[in-house]
């Protein structure tokens, strides 16, 4: 029998998201955020306020330019690329990992049917 993991399945320390240039742009700014096992969690806000900039990182997408982001205890900051893709079949995207990810660009009464598709010029 595997061993039951307790604690925090994610668990966010000032974790940030910097793009360099000039001039830098803050994409997220530290944010603290803990997810226990059960949690059902959305992630709300207005366009540019770090929705997209936080999933990735919680996606192991991207990587954070500050703090520290634990999934099941795992500090994922020091991790390569090839473990960081590793780890997010493995407890990201699996059907047994204890989460996973969807989004939606706009509420599904807001999408058009296939008719109103077929009907749109363009």
């Amino acid at each position: 029998m595997a061993a039951r993991i307790t604690g925090p399945v994610i668990d966010l320390r000032g974790l940030a998201r910097t793009y360099p240039g000039p001039p830098p742009v803050t994409a997220l700014r530290p944010a603290d955020l803990v997810i226990e096992a059960g949690d059902y969690v959305a992630v709300t806000g207005p366009s540019g306020s770090g929705k997209s900039t936080l999933l990735h990182l919680l996606g192991l997408l991207d990587t954070p330019t500050e703090g520290s982001y634990l999934l099941d205890g795992l500090d994922t900051s020091t991790l390569n690329d090839r473990d960081r893709s590793a780890l997010r079949g493995r407890r990201i995207c699996s059907p047994r990992s204890r989460c996973g990810c969807t989004s939606s660009a706009s509420p599904p009464s807001a999408r058009p049917t296939a008719s109103g598709r077929a009907r749109s010029p363009g």
